[in-house]
C-alpha cells in the first residue's frame, strides 16, 4: 500500500467516527431531556434527609437537613443526579448547589429510605 491509501483510509475513518459521536451525542441529549421531564419529583420539592448517628459517648443522635431541589442531571444510562440547595440556619435556603442523591428509573425515581418529601421545613 502506498502511504496516499492509508492517509485517506485514516482521514475517512476519522470523519466516520466524528459523525458518529456527534450523531449519538444528539440522542443522548434528547433522551436526558426526555428523563428529567419523566421524573415525578419536580423543581422546588422540599426534601427531608435524617441521619441517625451513634456514638459511644452521648447515645444516638438523629441529624434532620432540608434539601430545596433546583435541577436534576440526568445520564444516559436512566439515572439522574438530585441537584439541589441545603436550608440555612436562618431558614433560607443556600445558592451552593449540592448533589444530594442519585434516582433511577430501575426503582421508579423513588428516594432511599433516609429521604422524604416534606410540604415546608419545620
Amino acid at each position: 500500500m502506498d502511504k496516499e491509501t492509508i492517509r485517506k483510509y485514516i482521514e475517512d475513518r476519522n470523519k466516520l467516527i466524528k459523525d458518529f459521536h456527534d450523531k449519538l451525542q444528539a440522542q443522548d441529549d434528547k433522551f436526558c431531556e426526555e428523563l428529567v421531564k419523566s421524573i415525578p419529583i419536580k423543581i422546588g420539592t422540599i426534601i427531608k434527609r435524617s441521619v441517625t448517628i451513634n456514638s459511644q459517648i452521648y447515645g444516638s443522635q438523629t441529624r434532620t437537613s432540608f434539601y430545596k431541589v433546583i435541577r436534576f442531571k440526568a445520564n444516559p444510562d436512566g439515572t439522574a443526579y438530585i441537584i439541589a440547595n441545603k436550608r440555612k440556619l436562618d431558614g433560607s435556603f443556600g445558592v451552593r448547589e449540592l448533589t444530594l442523591c442519585t434516582i433511577s428509573y430501575y426503582n421508579d425515581f423513588k428516594l432511599e429510605d433516609s429521604y422524604k418529601i416534606v410540604d415546608e421545613c419545620l
